[in-house]
């Protein structure tokens, strides 16, 4: 019968790592190999977790084996511990309990074979489980609590330094200080100095990034400078000595059904700040200076009343950088243009007017051809699907399915009683084994035809539909908010790139390529 492997680092074997004990999914692996030898069981594949992940989502190979457990793909897998599989939520080990008590497929470890079918595994699996959290949930805080006191006594507890420092081991304590890099230290000197006028006329942000650009001195992980990245220095406290903790603490947020995480930056007075074993970059009255010069530039430039005019907001993507592009308003209304905002790229503006046609074009154009293919999809299945050939071949399948795994299982038998030979045995059981796989192929194969016959019912059903009432609606919309809210209930993002310049009375010359929303 076909089994897999799950192999998946914790924090515990990344610090064992740290410390030279070995490669630890290579040492789980092997335990696994010699596990299966001993159970005489096939394991015909592995998934192997790279990251580490708190959630289901965070954790691509756990969703590829839900996938193809809940498929009904596996007799069986074989893991080291039964925690590996899931340190998540409620709502995530509920998820890996029913994938695996649905498809009836076991878990199998050193310590113990789980039978989902079975009601005390399944209650010992489910507890297995929960004690995981907990004891996550415990060695989370510790850590958490540990960073704090760290940072309390001034070490940096993150693992990237920021520009202007490198990270380095203390030398008679644990735990780590930054040192100045001197080239980048510079560069952060120039930055407080400017904006904050101290060495010359104060300079604006954009100011500063167009001479940091043209000085050659790259920053830390972009190509080019940014206003984001220098206002983000300018905000940093690390720069006068400081050491700080929860300056961007996670917040969660229920939505659509799933956990939306984000980082939002907290204010000064908002974070745990100490006095730093480093040496700062700048002086106290430079720091001063640009705060000052921070605040009051926020109460110039954020209205009190913000309203939307932007109709392709948070959609219109620059292709060259990956920035979002902005509306810079005109004195004539029909000038009005859409740029990107990052100084450095060489993406040319487009007049609001005709990108928002361009899109709108674009849409119904992709939506002619997305019917077009769903009813030559449909034609040509139509048939196959509504006689029931397809469920029936799938059906059919499946009993050969366990036919084959009833065969499989009589070798071992065979082999047991001596009447096969070792070899023999390898010999059939690969034969079987293959067929194992073809099949399992064919009815993976069916099930996405079958799925994809549901997904093309949902498009004529709601998609279309949608899509086209939302063109309409948008023609007769009044406000940039309600056309942002069309748009966005049919597009992804929409990406726009123009790099030649063109004459004002010339239709402008550029590409623009849509990313509709569609089922997952």
């Amino acid at each position: 019968m076909a089994y897999c492997k799950y192999l998946r680092k914790s924090r515990a074997d990344l610090e064992a790592e740290a410390r030279g004990e070995g490669e630890t999914l290579a040492r789980h692996s092997r335990i696994l190999d010699e596990l299966a030898a001993r159970l005489h069981l096939t394991v015909s594949a592995e998934y192997r977790e790279i990251v580490t992940g708190e959630s289901i989502e965070a954790r691509p190979q756990m969703r590829r084996l839900l996938d193809d457990v809940s498929a009904g793909r596996w007799e069986g897998v074989l893991v080291v511990e039964i925690e590996r599989l899931a340190r998540g939520d409620t709502i995530d080990q509920g998820v890996v309990a029913k994938a695996f008590k649905y498809s009836e497929t076991k878990i199998i470890t050193p310590m113990k074979t789980y039978d989902p079918t079975n009601e005390f595994d399944e209650e010992y699996f489910e507890f297995g489980l929960f004690m995981s959290r907990r004891e996550y949930q415990t060695i989370r805080r510790r850590m958490q609590a540990g960073r704090l006191s760290a940072t309390k006594e001034g070490k940096y507890v993150g693992n990237i330094p920021p520009y202007g420092y490198r990270r380095v081991r203390l030398a008679h304590d644990s735990g780590f200080t930054l040192e100045p890099e001197p080239q980048q230290a510079e560069a952060v000197r120039y930055i407080f100095q400017a904006f904050a006028g101290s060495s010359g006329p104060a300079l604006s942000m954009n100011q500063i990034v167009k001479r940091l650009n043209a000085s050659g001195i790259p920053p830390a992980r972009r190509e080019t400078w940014t206003t984001e990245t220098v206002s983000a220095i300018l905000h940093n406290p690390v720069y006068i000595g400081k050491v700080k903790w929860n300056s961007r603490p996670e917040v969660k947020r229920y939505e659509n059904g799933r956990v939306v995480k984000s980082r939002p930056r907290n204010r000064l007075d908002q974070m745990t700040l100490a006095d730093g074993l480093h040496p700062p970059l700048v002086t106290d009255s430079d720091w001063e200076t640009v705060q000052t010069r921070l605040r009051e530039n926020l109460g110039k430039f954020v209205p009190e009343q913000k309203e939307l005019k932007n109709p392709l907001a948070g959609l219109l993507v620059c292709g060259l950088c990956g920035h979002r592009m902005s509306r810079q308003a005109t004195s004539d209304p029909e000038r009005t243009m859409m740029i990107c905002r990052n100084n450095a790229c060489k993406n040319v503006g487009v007049y609001l007017s005709e990108i928002e046609e361009s899109v709108l074009q674009a849409i119904a154009h992709w939506l002619q051809g997305y019917q077009g293919r769903l009813d030559r999809e449909q034609e040509r299945y139509s048939a196959q699907f509504a006689s029931g050939i397809c469920r029936d071949s799938l059906k059919q399948q499946e009993k050969e399915l366990e036919t084959l795994k009833v065969q499989q299982g009589a070798l071992y038998d065979l082999l047991e009683q001596g009447i096969y030979t070792p070899e023999v045995f390898q010999q059939r059981n690969g034969i079987i084994t293959q067929r194992i796989v073809d099949t399992q192929e064919k009815i993976a194969s069916l099930r996405q035809e079958l799925a994809d016959a549901e997904q093309r019912e949902e498009a004529f059903a709601k998609i279309i539909p949608a899509v086209q009432d939302a063109l309409l609606l948008y023609r007769t919309a009044e406000t940039a908010q309600e056309k942002n809210d069309l748009l966005r209930t049919i597009l992804e993002k929409a990406v726009y790139v123009k790099k030649e310049t063109g004459t004002r009375r010339a239709k402008s010359k550029f590409s623009l390529t849509i990313y509709p929303k569609l089922p997952r």
